[in-house]
């Protein structure tokens, strides 16, 4: 069982994860003019946390070994 700042990454976790990162198109996309912007950035990794329920450290993890599976 995760406890508080953990996540089980399970289908449902992953699934909304997604949905989040393809919602916040500065944390992806390089022709968005906030791309650049760290706050702007910043910001969107925190409300992905939040929703979540977890830390940024393991968002930042699971999207990059997302990329790479």
């Amino acid at each position: 069982m995760a406890t508080s700042g953990t996540i089980e990454w399970n289908y449902e976790n992953i699934e909304q994860l997604t949905e989040l990162y393809e919602q916040r198109p500065c944390l992806y996309d390089t022709k968005s003019k906030d791309y650049f912007n760290r706050d702007v950035r910043n910001v969107a990794l925190q409300d992905i946390t939040k929703v979540l329920n977890t830390t940024d450290v393991q968002i930042k993890t699971k999207l990059k070994n997302s990329v790479y599976s």
